[in-house]
Parts: C-alpha cells; sequence; structure tokens
C-alpha cells in the first residue's frame, strides 16, 4: 500500500505548482503593454498639461494669450532625442488645427520634427502655434522646412505685440524649468501617416482628417479625446 500512496503524494505538489505557473502564464498574455501610438499621446498630454498649468498660475512667464487665443493649430512634441547617425534632434508628437467649417478642433493626427540642428542638453519638449492660413496650408503637405522668414522664437509674457506675425511661434519648455522661445527655422515637420491609421484604423491625409473630420471613429479614441479636451481649457483661459 506505501509503494502506491507514495507517487500519488508526489505528484500533488507538482500539480499545484503547474496551476501556479499555468495562472502567471496567463496573467502575463493579459498584461497590456502600450504601443508607440499610446505613449506618445499620453506624453503629449501630459507635457501640454504642464504648459497650460504655467498659463493658469504664471501668465506674466508664459505664451501670451494673445497667440493662445488666436492659434489656428497647435503642435505638440513632448521631448526631444538626439539622432546619433545624423547628429541632429528630433522628436514626435501631436497637432490639432481648428476645422474651417465649425471651428470647433479637428482630432489630433501624428507628426514629427525633425533637423534640429541643436537642443539643450536637459530634456525638455516643444510647442509649436500655427498662427496663418499660409501656414496651415503648408501642413497639409507631407513634409514641410520652416523656412526662418516664416518662423519666430515666442516671446514671454502676457501679450505678443509683433505686428510681424510669423507662420511659425515656437516655445520650449525644460523637465522642471520655464517657458521660453525657441528657433525651430530649417527644421522639418513631418506627418507620420503610419502612427496615424494605427490610431484611427484609416488612411487619410492631413487636409482629410484636420479640416474635415472623414472617416474618423466617433468618439476619438480616448488617449487623443484627452489631447483636445487640454486644448479646449487652454482655450478658455481667452474668454
Amino acid at each position: 500500500m506505501k509503494s502506491r500512496i507514495r507517487p500519488i503524494t508526489f505528484l500533488v505538489p507538482i500539480l499545484f505548482l503547474s496551476l501556479i505557473f499555468m495562472d502567471s502564464s496567463y496573467a502575463k498574455d493579459d498584461f497590456y503593454t502600450k504601443t508607440a501610438v499610446d505613449k506618445i499621446s499620453d506624453d503629449s498630454s501630459r507635457f501640454l498639461k504642464e504648459i497650460t498649468n504655467e498659463s493658469k498660475v504664471n501668465p506674466r512667464k508664459s505664451i501670451p494669450r494673445n497667440l493662445i487665443c488666436n492659434a489656428k493649430c497647435y503642435v505638440v512634441i513632448p521631448s526631444i532625442r538626439v539622432d546619433e547617425t545624423r547628429k541632429e534632434y528630433e522628436g514626435e508628437g501631436l497637432l490639432s488645427c481648428h476645422k474651417q467649417a465649425s471651428k470647433g478642433l479637428g482630432p489630433p493626427i501624428f507628426y514629427k520634427i525633425t533637423d534640429i540642428k541643436s537642443y539643450y542638453e536637459a530634456e525638455g519638449g516643444l510647442v509649436t502655434l500655427v498662427m496663418t492660413e499660409d501656414g496651415v496650408n503648408s501642413l497639409l503637405t507631407v513634409e514641410m522646412k520652416l523656412s526662418p522668414d516664416r518662423t519666430a522664437k515666442g516671446n514671454i509674457g502676457l501679450e505678443h505685440h509683433d505686428k510681424n506675425l510669423k507662420a511659425f511661434i515656437t516655445y520650449s519648455k525644460l523637465k522642471d524649468g520655464q517657458i521660453e522661445g525657441y528657433d525651430l527655422s530649417s527644421s522639418k515637420f513631418v506627418y507620420d501617416g503610419a502612427k496615424t491609421y494605427k490610431a484611427y484604423e484609416e488612411r487619410l491625409t492631413p487636409s482629410e482628417i484636420l479640416f474635415h473630420g472623414e472617416a474618423i471613429p466617433s468618439p476619438p479614441p480616448p488617449r487623443l479625446a484627452k489631447f483636445n479636451n487640454l486644448l479646449q481649457e487652454w482655450e478658455k483661459l481667452c474668454k
């Protein structure tokens, strides 16, 4: 009898451990890992939140409200990194524009900034305000170079007083640092159609999605909706 009982007793802990490992394997497969689209969306919202908080708490040391209120598009690049192969800087983020018909914000789409010749050593990101119709139209191409005659380093304060308004006005904010103007001359904005497709599951041109809202799921993905909600909160400072 002992010889029969012993194998069964020996098998019980093995079966118990097998169940534990099976459960652990299931938990691992069920664990959600952020995609690149998720990360860029979340990081863009986080960085935008830092900018909007500065505008509310310390407006004299932030982006002028008349620029915020009159901007036609907002480009938010939450972080800048160095491209070791080209020795230049680049970043990825979101762009959202006011739709031509309703003037409400169109769904955010994914854009890159490339060919930045220099940037700070400390971690930081960029916000570009698109101020003119000419600037908006130039974003409708897949790739657009920022020429010096259309690009400006933004000033800090309650109001922007430069009568010669440039199409693209840019600001930088370092990690745990203040907002300041930044010159993006000679860099490039590049439409990231691949990530936009992954977010909306539609192959869309910038014109279709920015201004007309064609073939866009309703409601938009929550992470992208959050980004636009933050922009709408920012624009409430204009009222």
